[in-house]
């Protein structure tokens, strides 16, 4: 039987948390944390999450973008068919004022049938603050734009969990991997499968997560994860354990079996507990049947 998120205690703190205001429905309302944007595969799509880096004092920001391929029109050169397109990154402050601008011209060969979206990925800091992402893709050959929008807020003083990361697969790199495989991206010793909008499918109901935490000292921690439909309802208890966790930067990584969940939006509630000190954590999924699941192709 699902039952009403855990209890007075918990119903809590998500009303503390402001948790549905990015969790269940895929916008973002406020400027919560693991901010995503989700249109249709037809549109840009985004997904920005925050980690830390201790030494400058600045809130790393890892952004991924879809760009839609199928809404793309090809034209026919010396190389054959292609799509050609613009992508334009921008970073504002809360008042509007460009803060970071950068533009890639783009040639990709269109996509098989069954159709890809392309995936672009940056990285860049952020002092503490609020502040505008913008993603817009322009097509060379018929003019069209299509463009989204993402708010983040810059930490004010040093955070002590990340935000919470979900991706297809998460593994830690072998001594083999001097790069990471295609599709994937490298977070400090963890190599992640990128995405603009983390999909799973029924015949593969697993994804992983991964938080970074920012520790003076060595202690004693736990995570618990709910899984919670769009509703609010608690579908199950997807995973808790108990681990030392180490000063300094640390990545917490585990699996969520989601087998027996039918397609669906669906949010992941995480409770990281560092000794006495608890710390709320959500980002949303999708799970689809197999045939819908549009391949990615990650652009370097």
């Amino acid at each position: 039987m699902m039952r009403r998120a855990c209890g007075t205690g918990l119903r809590r703190l998500l009303s503390m948390s402001h948790i549905w205001s990015v969790l269940l429905f895929g916008s973002v309302v406020g400027l919560g944390p693991g901010c995503l944007s989700a249109q249709s595969e037809y549109e840009v799509a985004m997904r920005a999450i925050r980690f830390y880096t201790p030494g400058s004092g600045q809130t790393q920001v890892t952004a991924f973008v879809r760009i839609p391929y199928g809404a793309l029109q090809t034209s026919m050169g010396e190389d054959g068919e292609r799509l050609r397109f613009t992508l334009s990154l921008r970073v504002a402050d809360d008042s509007g004022r460009t803060l970071y601008a950068q533009q890639w011209a783009k040639r990709v060969p269109p996509p098989a049938p069954g159709g890809e979206n392309g995936l672009d990925m940056i990285r860049f800091g952020l002092n503490g603050g609020r502040y505008l992402l913008e993603a817009l893709v322009r097509d060379s050959i018929s003019g069209a734009e299509t463009k989204t929008t993402i708010p983040l807020e810059g930490y004010h003083r040093a955070p002590i969990v990340s935000d919470l990361l979900l991706s297809k697969q998460i593994r830690e790199a072998a001594r083999a991997d001097t790069m990471p495989k295609a599709g994937e991206v490298r977070r400090g010793r963890m190599l992640l499968t990128a995405s603009a909008a983390v999909t799973a499918t029924t015949d593969e109901p697993r994804l992983s997560y991964l938080f970074e935490t920012y520790l003076q000292s060595e202690v004693e921690g736990k995570v618990e994860i709910w899984i919670l439909d769009a509703t609010g309802e608690v579908l199950r208890d997807a995973a808790g354990h108990q681990m030392v966790v180490s000063r300094g930067t640390a990545a917490l990584t585990g699996e969520l079996d989601l087998t027996g969940i039918p397609p669906g939006r669906y949010g992941v509630l995480a409770h990281v507990l560092l000794g006495k000190r608890r710390f709320i954590r959500q980002a949303p999924f999708v799970i689809v049947p197999p045939k819908m699941i549009l391949g990615t192709t990650l652009d370097r």
